[in-house]
């Protein structure tokens, strides 16, 4: 057997051995189960002994001669490794927008990328948050019961389509576990490593009619069902509109005050920014 095809058998035993071994709770579960999750595969592997913590890198330089990586540590160590795979940007420094004022400002401020382990209370208060990417669609209906007041600070408008978080059925769980093969086939087979099967239709060559019903179906069952229906949403301007105009009347359906919700409406096209999903945005 070569050497990759030996590696690759090798992986995928692992990989199967933590799939059959490790069940998750939910569709998207919370930081505490993954956080299990991750301990839970350093554990089994006993990758703890290969890690080492609390040391920063000061600069990495390639060494054409030698095919190595010459990387320098915070105490002086160089060390040399043949291959350096970063984590920088957003894996481990969060983006602090330099607001005027914030260095003044007598109240509490949180940043979603830097929040603390313990409890944060708004109950009763005043609360501003600012952007409505991916986190800030998320915590917007949590502050939103919790505060006594909540004003959201918005630059563009978003595309969000349900979540639909649920508890795994005993049943889904044991026919996954039982497909795995299968499974793993159409993640590779995929465009994204997601277990769907690709979509070979236009959005243009059906009836409204039946395209409508499509999306209903993706936004009812949740996630991103809608960025996929079709497989020319991402490559065809009239397809996108014809999700985009789907989730923009969502919106107008679900927000209660015309005014409010006008300004919750796109105008871009869906997936040229991050498509994103929610629980209750829009109804909060």
């Amino acid at each position: 057997m070569p050497a990759a095809t030996r590696k690759a058998s090798i992986i995928t035993t692992l990989f199967l051995r933590i799939y059959n071994e490790w069940t998750w709770s939910s569709r998207y579960p919370e930081q505490p189960e993954i956080l299990q999750y991750l301990n839970f595969v350093a554990d089994k592997f006993k990758l703890r002994t290969d890690i080492q913590f609390k040391t920063r890198i000061n600069a990495s330089h390639y060494d054409e001669e030698n095919n190595k990586w010459r990387i320098q540590l915070d105490d002086g160590t160089i060390v040399s490794a043949k291959y350096f795979i970063t984590g920088v940007d957003c894996l481990s420094a969060a983006n602090l927008p330099n607001f005027k004022g914030l260095e003044s400002f007598k109240g509490e401020w949180y940043h979603t990328g830097h929040w603390p382990h313990e409890e944060v209370d708004f109950k009763g208060k005043r609360v501003g948050i600012i952007g409505t990417g991916s986190s800030g669609v998320q915590a917007i209906p949590v502050l939103a019961t919790e505060a006594g007041n909540l004003t959201v600070f918005q630059r563009t408008p978003q595309y969000s389509a349900p979540a639909r978080n649920h508890p795994y059925d005993p049943e889904y769980i044991r026919q996954s576990k039982e497909n795995f093969s299968e499974i793993k086939k159409q993640m590779r087979e995929s465009q994204g490593g997601q277990p769907v099967v690709p979509p070979t239709k236009s959005a243009l060559e059906v009836a409204p009619e039946e395209r409508n019903q499509v999306y209903e179906y993706a936004w009812e069952n949740g996630g991103l069902g809608i960025f996929s229906a079709y497989y020319d949403i991402t490559i065809n301007e009239a397809a996108n509109e014809t999700a985009a105009e789907f989730i923009r009347s969502k919106i107008r359906e679900i927000v209660n005050n015309p005014e409010t919700a006008e300004k919750l409406l796109p105008s871009y096209y869906y997936g040229t920014k991050r498509p994103i999903i929610d629980t209750n945005y829009y109804e909060s």
